[in-house]
C-alpha cells in the first residue's frame, strides 16, 4: 500500500507544479479518496480502484499495475471537459519518479460523464499505472 500512496503523493506534486492544472483547478482542491470540507467547485478527486502484481524483476523489484480514477466535479460540462482534456494532456503515457520506484506508464483506459442528481458534472478518466518498487 505505501507504494500505491506514494503514486497518488506524485500526482498531487506534479499538480502542484503544473500550471495548465493550477490555472484550472488549485492544488487546494485536489484531493485522495474523498474531498474534504464541501470545496467549492471545480474540484478533482483522485481514486485507487485496484492494484496487482505483475511480475518480479530478477533483482527483486515487484512490478505492480494499479488503476486510479480521476473524478473531476464541476457545475458547467464544458469546464469538466477542459480539466479532463489538461488532466490527460499531463497524465496520459506518462512516466515519473517516486519516492521509492518509478511509474514506468500511466496510460488512459476509460472516460465517462455524468450529470448528478445535483445538477453537478462528474467527469471521470481512469489511468493504468504500471509501477514498480521494493518489498
Amino acid at each position: 500500500m505505501a507504494l500505491e500512496l506514494e503514486i497518488e503523493q506524485a500526482i498531487h506534486e506534479r499538480w502542484a507544479v503544473t500550471g495548465a492544472l493550477i490555472a484550472l483547478v488549485p492544488a487546494a482542491r485536489v484531493f485522495t479518496g474523498a474531498a474534504a470540507d464541501n470545496p467549492a467547485a471545480p474540484y478533482v478527486v483522485w481514486q485507487r480502484l485496484s492494484t496487482a502484481p505483475a511480475a518480479r524483476t530478477s533483482s527483486g523489484r515487484q512490478i505492480s499495475r494499479t488503476r486510479l480514477r480521476c473524478e473531476i466535479r464541476a457545475e458547467q460540462l464544458a469546464a469538466a471537459k477542459q480539466i479532463a482534456a489538461a488532466v490527460s494532456e499531463e497524465f496520459n503515457r506518462s512516466a515519473f519518479s517516486l519516492a521509492v520506484g518509478t511509474c514506468l506508464a500511466m496510460q488512459h483506459a476509460g472516460h465517462e460523464e455524468t450529470l448528478t442528481p445535483q445538477g453537478w458534472w462528474l467527469v471521470a478518466t481512469e489511468f493504468d499505472v504500471t509501477h514498480e518498487g521494493s518489498i
